[in-house]
């Protein structure tokens, strides 16, 4: 069975079944506190019941208080139990389950039994008789009576008792439970013993032991069966830890290589983008360098070209002046007399 609640479980939370996970935890911690691991136990029925409480399912999380009491019970931790029980109770009483109400009074009253409040035992014991019958829960009817023979029993009243575990005993063979023939037997037994019915005790003590044996082997077979699913369960547990470990090994390790290639990639595009921005730098430098150049050259032709028209002016008024000087020459040649005549007139004057 644990195996198989195991299973459930793994299978319902791969597709997220909150209600059908609440349910295997609670089953599983069922199975649990029949192996006595309470502290296993009550971890399972509050996964339970956090989950179901999430849901705002009132008659599951009814459910979860009752099983939590229940291993509180068994613990001896009364007052925790009867914490637990009263929850149950509440929200059973809020939905309107006949049954659950019957079912946790009567937890309710085993918990008073046990704490020796016999008084508040047999008011919430009676209570769930009454509704027990009402919805004719036979099984819990013979129950009730049992719990109401060990009230009287341990108040001494033994024909009360006596009356009370006969009816349990009854209704037990009636629907053939073992375990509550067991039960109305080992009460009947002491009862007959204290008020000196030898032979009937015995009788009703051996019926005790028959079913005792008959319910032991019982239980040994479910506890071996049990052993031995959690074993597998283990085994199966820890092959799947070691294939988990492998997937996740290999999970990481492509997540490691997506990031190298995502982090080529960047540190690729950065130095990219940096290459692309010197280049337009140095682009943009040289085009500002030749525009200067440009600028430059044009007013170097600029000037070239004034030179060039001041020089053909100064050319054109040297031309001017030179033409000028051999016009006077030429009108001086014109207006003087020549050397030569010069020479004879003056030489007739002049005497050296």
């Amino acid at each position: 069975a644990l195996e198989y609640y195991q299973k459930c479980l793994h299978i319902e939370n791969a597709i997220a079944d909150s209600s059908g996970m609440a349910g295997s935890y609670s089953n599983i911690g069922v199975i649990y506190n029949e192996l006595g691991d309470y502290s296993t136990a009550l971890n399972y029925q509050r996964k339970s019941l956090h989950i179901r409480r999430a849901l705002l399912d009132s008659s599951g999380t009814a459910i979860s208080n009752n099983n939590i009491g229940g291993i509180y019970e068994k613990q001896g931790n009364f007052s925790k139990a009867l914490e637990y029980y009263r929850k149950a109770l509440h929200l059973a009483v809020e939905i309107g389950s006949k049954r659950k109400i019957a079912l946790y009074s009567q937890d309710i009253g085993n918990v008073y039994l046990l704490s020796g409040e016999f008084k508040e035992a047999i008011e919430h014991l009676k209570k769930s008789l009454y509704l027990a019958e009402e919805i004719g829960a036979s099984s819990v009817i013979s129950r009730i009576y049992s719990s109401l023979s060990r009230v009287y029993f341990e108040k001494k009243e033994y024909s009360q008792a006596m009356l009370y575990g006969e009816k349990a005993y009854k209704t037990a063979v009636e629907i053939d439970h073992k375990e509550l023939i067991r039960e109305a037997s080992e009460i009947l037994s002491k009862i007959f013993a204290e008020k000196g019915s030898y032979k009937k005790a015995y009788e009703y003590y051996k019926e005790f032991k028959r079913q005792s044996d008959s319910l032991i082997n019982e239980n040994n077979i479910k506890v071996i069966t049990a052993l031995e699913f959690e074993y597998k369960y283990e085994q199966e547990k820890e092959h799947t830890r070691a294939e988990q470990e492998r997937t996740n090994a290999l999970k990481e390790h492509q997540l490691n290589r997506q990031k190298m290639i995502r982090n080529s990639f960047i540190i690729g595009f950065g130095l990219t983008l940096l290459l692309m921005l010197v280049v337009m730098r140095s682009s943009s430098q040289r085009r500002k360098a030749n525009k200067v150049l440009r600028e430059q050259k044009l007013i170097i032709e600029d000037t070239n070209n004034e030179l060039k028209e001041a020089l053909k002016l100064v050319n054109e008024q040297k031309d001017q002046i030179t033409d000028s000087i051999n016009y006077a020459s030429r009108i001086q040649s014109a207006a003087l007399p020549k050397t030569e005549f010069l020479n004879n007139i003056l030489s007739s004057y002049f005497v050296l």
